[in-house]
C-alpha cells in the first residue's frame, strides 16, 4: 500500500506540473477529518471491536475496561485508507463537475487538494462555489488551513511559481535532507528504517532536479531488498555512496530549487560529439551548430578505456566548455554512439563507467540550468565532430565550407586543446 501511495503521490506532482501554466494560480484546500468520512462496512465490524472505559464516566469511578466499542468509520491509523479515500474523491470531484460546481483542474493527493487556473478571482470564486458543495455532502474544508489562490504557492511540501516554472524545497526540509545525506555517507551501516526515510528524501529532492535523477534512488532500494525489520542493517556500498554523494553535491547547487516545466525554455545551437580510438591515438572534437568546435587528444589513461567511455567523455567535455552558455536552454546533443547515447535518455546505464560521466553530466545540467536532449546521429552524417576527433583539419574545414547552412559562419575555436594556425582558421 505505500507504494500504492508514492505512485499517487508522483501522479500528483506530474498534474499539477502539467495544469499550472505560465502564469496561472493555484488555491490550497484541505478536507477536515477526511478518513472518518468513509464508513465501513457492517461486515468487517468484528474485527473493529475493542474493549475499554466508559467515557462518559469519570476514571475514578470504573476500576476496570467495562464497555465495547466498534469502530465504524476510517482512521488515520488505517494504512489501506488512503488508497481509499481517493477512490472516494475521484468520485466526489466527478459529480462536481457534473453539476457545474467544480470547473477547473483540481489535482488532489489524499485530503490535500489545489485548484489551478489563469484567473485569480475566478479560482477564488470556484473555491468557494465547491466548499458549499462538499459541505452539503458532509465534507468539510479546513477554513484555518485554506490559502487563496496566488502565482507561488506551497502544495506537498514544495513551493510552485508559475512565472519563474520552479519547483522549490521548504527550506528546513531541505536542510533535514542535506543533513541526513552527509550522515549516510558518513556512516558505514544504515538501517532499513533509515533507508525508508532517505529514500523518500531522495524522491522528493529529485523533483528538484533534472528529468530521471531519480534513478539514484536504485542503490538504496536494491539494499532494502530481503530485510523485513526496520532495525535490519545492511552495509553501505560503494555504489550507494556515490550515488548519494551525487544527490548531495546537486542539492548543494540548486539549494532545492529545480524546474517542473521547461516550456519557458529557448533551444540551444545543436552539439555533436565524437570520440576516435585506435592503435596510436584516442581523440575526441564538439562542432556547433554556430560555428563553436574544440578537439583534443586523451591522455593516457582515458586512452585505455572503451570506446563508450570516450564517446560519453567527449560530451563531458563539451559541456564543460560551453554550458555557461545553455542557461534556461534545451540542448540537442548528436551521439553517434548508441551506448551512451541511450544511457543518457534513460539516465542510467548497467556500466559503471558510464555511471560516472552521467553523473556529472547531471550535474551541470542543474549547474547551467540547461537540460539534455540527446539523439543519435549516424556516423556517416557526423563529418565535422569525427574530423576534429581523429585531428583531421583539412577534412573538417573542406566539409565546412562545403556545408550550404553554414555559408558566411566561421567557425571559431573554443579553447579546447591545441587550436591549428591562424592560416587555417582563414
Amino acid at each position: 500500500m505505500r507504494e500504492v501511495e508514492r505512485l499517487h503521490a508522483g501522479h500528483t506532482y506530474n498534474e499539477i506540473a502539467c495544469e499550472l501554466k505560465y502564469k496561472y494560480y493555484m488555491r490550497v484546500e484541505d478536507v477536515d477529518g477526511a478518513f472518518q468520512i468513509l464508513g465501513w462496512h457492517p461486515s468487517v465490524y468484528r474485527f473493529m471491536l475493542c474493549h475499554w472505559y466508559d467515557t462518559e464516566l469519570p476514571l475514578e469511578d470504573q476500576d476496570r475496561e467495562n464497555t465495547l466499542y466498534v469502530h465504524v468509520f476510517g482512521d488515520f491509523g488505517t494504512q489501506p485508507m488512503p488508497f481509499h479515500w481517493d477512490r472516494f474523491y475521484w468520485c466526489v470531484k466527478g459529480m462536481a463537475r457534473s453539476v457545474g460546481a467544480l470547473t477547473s483542474p483540481m489535482p488532489h493527493f489524499v485530503d490535500d487538494c489545489a485548484l489551478i487556473g489563469r484567473r485569480k478571482r475566478r479560482i477564488d470564486r470556484g473555491g468557494d462555489r465547491m466548499r458549499r458543495f462538499l459541505r452539503r455532502l458532509g465534507i468539510i474544508w479546513k477554513k484555518l488551513k485554506a490559502r487563496e489562490a496566488a502565482r507561488v504557492q506551497l502544495v506537498l511540501g514544495l513551493w510552485w511559481d508559475s512565472i519563474e516554472r520552479t519547483r522549490t524545497l521548504e527550506q528546513p526540509k531541505l536542510e533535514q535532507y542535506l543533513d541526513n545525506l552527509r550522515s549516510t555517507i558518513s556512516s558505514r551501516a544504515i538501517t532499513l528504517k533509515e533507508m525508508q526515510v532517505l529514500s523518500g528524501q531522495v524522491q522528493r529532492a529529485a523533483l528538484t532536479m533534472p528529468a530521471r535523477s531519480v534513478v539514484f534512488l536504485a542503490g538504496i532500494l536494491s539494499l532494502m531488498k530481503g530485510l523485513t525489520l526496520p532495525w535490519q542493517k545492511r552495509r553501505i556500498t560503494a555504489r550507494v555512496r556515490s550515488d548519494l554523494r551525487a544527490v548531495l553535491h546537486m542539492l548543494e547547487e540548486n539549494q532545492g530549487r529545480g524546474y517542473f516545466s521547461y516550456d519557458q525554455f529557448g533551444v540551444a545551437p545543436w552539439v555533436a560529439t565524437d570520440s576516435a580510438k585506435d592503435g596510436h591515438r584516442a581523440g575526441g572534437g564538439f562542432f556547433t551548430e554556430d560555428g563553436i568546435y574544440g578537439a583534443w587528444k586523451f591522455g593516457t589513461s582515458d586512452s585505455k578505456r572503451p570506446i563508450d567511455y570516450l564517446e560519453g567523455k567527449s560530451v563531458l567535455i563539451a559541456a564543460q566548455y560551453l554550458g555557461h552558455t545553455w542557461y534556461r536552454k534545451i540542448v540537442p546533443l548528436l551521439i553517434d554512439n548508441t551506448a551512451f547515447q541511450l544511457s543518457l535518455v534513460k539516465g542510467r546505464s548497467k556500466a559503471e563507467r558510464l555511471n560516472e560521466l552521467l553523473r556529472d553530466l547531471f550535474y551541470l545540467s542543474v549547474k547551467h540550468h540547461c537540460i539534455f536532449r540527446p539523439t543519435w546521429i549516424a556516423t556517416d552524417d557526423n563529418v565535422f565532430a569525427d574530423a576534429l576527433s581523429r585531428a583531421q583539419w583539412p577534412r573538417f574545414f573542406e566539409a565546412v565550407a562545403a556545408e550550404p547552412s553554414f555559408t558566411g559562419i566561421r567557425p571559431h575555436w573554443s579553447g579546447v586543446g591545441s587550436p591549428p594556425g591562424e592560416d587555417q582558421l582563414l
